[in-house]
């Protein structure tokens, strides 16, 4: 049979393991909304941005 505290020391460890896997999850889905945030305003404001450029260039 284990001592208590190598069970409370292994359900601490255990314990950080999970919020760091939970921290890295929620980065992940902030690091996946931002890119896909870019993207959406770059396929809006593109046609914007290239009527400028193309009256200049014409």
């Amino acid at each position: 049979m284990e001592p208590k505290f190598d069970r409370e020391a292994s359900k601490q460890a255990v314990g950080r393991l999970v919020v760091q896997f939970r921290i890295e999850r929620a980065a992940k889905r902030v690091a996946w909304f931002a890119a896909i945030s870019l993207v959406v305003m770059l396929v809006l404001l593109l046609p914007w941005v290239n009527k400028p450029i193309i009256k200049l260039m014409s």
